[in-house]
């Protein structure tokens, strides 16, 4: 598994999900379909905020190995 703190591993990787998501919700004609994709950015949006809070806990963690 990679280093949590990897760039590669940054949350902001998630909002790249969202942009065709938002597309294909600006496009989309049937009412079906819009409502899944409305779900589908709600649950991105959902696992982004958790993943950030995730992210900042584990970056703004002391580390032990410092010895601050």
């Amino acid at each position: 598994m990679a280093d949590k703190n990897s760039r590669w591993n940054h949350p902001r990787w998630h909002l790249v999900m969202v942009i065709p998501q938002m597309i294909c919700l600006i496009t989309e004609d049937d009412t079906i379909s819009r409502c899944l994709l409305v779900s589908a950015l709600t649950l991105t949006a959902i696992r982004y905020g958790r993943e950030s809070a995730q992210w900042a806990r584990i970056r703004n963690r002391p580390r032990a190995d410092t010895g601050n």
